[in-house]
């Protein structure tokens, strides 16, 4: 199969784009380093003509308003192309429930799609293993670990996410999480078994809608359409 990968040298992308390879695809990998920022361009048409899947696994966190736009660029791509490819975009478990800035733009990046004409999956995710490594990573100046508070984790592993993407789902909608649920003490103490530390654990009110979506239970998922392998190990 013919497709084109957004994304392609980030957290999922990278193993992504290596399985499709080594399933036997021919795989076009798109990055804003390589060709540019979606949010100010289409996609060149030698690019989208002959593609039969499209799977954006872009996050731009640090810019993440720009992600409706960035959809809607990719689309104009495939119109002018004339080809009708799926759609498979990466999302949140639950992103259409919380007022988080950062899921509110995702949620819009997949309405794009999702009112585009085309066939379309949206994949909904819980928290990626590196998403909480990366939380405790932060505040190793402090010589702290912070917890959030009322807060469990299903964390999935980037590689088991890429391993699910590259079946290619033709369903509408497809929920991923990880094999296991974890308090966030428990993920600390394996994350300080993992790294040697002797950070002190200390109890953390994440504030704002994150908070709140986290207190609430909303990342977490007890019908998942399929589930990780790989525990949370620390890194």
């Amino acid at each position: 199969m013919n497709i084109l990968v957004l994304g392609a040298t980030g957290n999922i992308g990278t193993p992504l784009t290596q399985r499709l390879h080594d399933d036997g695809h021919t795989v076009a990998a798109w990055s804003r380093r390589t060709h540019g920022d979606l949010s100010t361009q289409l996609i060149p048409l030698d690019m989208v003509e002959g593609t039969e899947l499209i799977i954006d696994v872009t996050d731009a966190k640090r810019r993440s308003s720009m992600l409706p736009t960035m959809a809607a660029n990719v689309v104009s791509s495939v119109h002018r192309a004339a080809v009708t490819p799926r759609i498979l975009c990466l999302g949140i478990l639950n992103q259409d429930k919380s007022t988080f800035s950062y899921y509110k733009h995702k949620q819009q990046q997949h309405q794009v799609y999702a009112s585009s004409g085309l066939p379309y999956t949206a994949v909904r995710c819980t928290q990626f293993t590196t998403f909480l490594t990366s939380l405790f990573d932060a505040a190793t100046p402090t010589g702290l670990i912070p917890l959030p508070t009322g807060a469990q984790w299903q964390l999935i592993d980037p590689r088991d996410v890429a391993t699910q993407l590259a079946c290619l789902p033709q369903s509408d909608v497809l929920t991923l999480a990880g094999p296991e649920t974890l308090t966030s003490r428990e993920a600390a103490e394996r994350y300080r078994t993992a790294h040697g530390s002797k950070r002190i654990l200390v109890n953390l009110r994440v504030p704002g809608a994150f908070g709140k979506f986290l207190r609430e239970g909303l990342n977490l998922t007890t019908e998942p359409d399929a589930m990780g392998t790989l525990t949370y190990q620390g890194r």
